[in-house]
């Protein structure tokens, strides 16, 4: 056997390449504007008609939001201790729970 391993190309070190934008402060950079280009002159441009403009629709709530927020260690305690008595099903619950009878709406 030779110790000359011919069959196998020579080892590579790769090195990451830096960005393109490497050194550039992304608050000073100004977005690049296109050039307005010259559309094709159009035969007639139709006036927009109640039918062909859209309604408007109000902004679509998720039905749960994420809410990733640091409490005190004793509100942990307690939450964890709500937990374990089972007067709520979950930390969340509890969170939930306090929200509502501290600022919820009074049920009619």
């Amino acid at each position: 056997m030779s110790t000359e391993k011919s069959d196998r190309p020579a080892a590579l070190k790769r090195v990451p390449r830096p960005a393109a934008d490497n050194g550039v402060d992304p608050v000073d950079v100004v977005p690049a504007v296109k050039p307005a280009s010259t559309p094709a002159p159009a035969a007639a441009p139709a006036a927009p008609t109640a039918s062909t403009t859209p309604a408007p629709t109000k902004a679509r709530r998720e039905p749960t939001i994420p809410l990733s927020t640091r409490v005190a260690l004793d509100v942990t305690e307690i939450l964890d201790a709500a937990v374990a008595e089972g007067r709520a099903p979950s930390q969340r619950a509890a969170i939930e729970m306090a929200i509502r009878q501290t600022w919820g709406k009074p049920n009619s």
